[in-house]
């Protein structure tokens, strides 16, 4: 009786757990390609060659359901900066039209 209670609560509290992990390891991704274009737009003037490499750097499909957000300055000291924003489905059968917005931002210096 107890376990029919139960096992549910714990098969959420499962799912849910391996949701915020995909959520993590979905932020570190786009962290990590907004780095990557930070670097480029910083090295760079054309804010297309920095939403190139975050695009590549992120793959296909990732890439294709991107929004990214290129910010640099022509004077040399200023910030560049890069901002890539992917909307993650929930997994489920009812869950899967909410969609979290998960944010990768990065900032580097523009070069002279």
């Amino acid at each position: 009786m107890e376990t029919a209670l139960v096992l549910p609560l714990l098969l959420v509290v499962a799912l849910a757990i391996v949701e915020l992990f995909a959520v993590g390891a979905l932020h570190l991704r786009l962290v990590s390609a907004a780095r990557e274009g930070a670097r480029t737009a910083a090295t760079r003037p054309d804010p297309a060659d920095a939403v190139a490499t975050v695009r590549a750097t992120l793959g296909e499909e990732l890439a294709s359901r991107a929004r990214i957000r290129v910010e640099r300055s022509a004077h040399a000291g200023s910030p560049a900066e890069v901002s890539v924003t992917v909307d993650r489905p929930l997994v489920g059968p009812l869950l899967d039209r909410i969609r979290i917005p998960v944010h990768g931002r990065a900032v580097m210096l523009v070069e002279p």
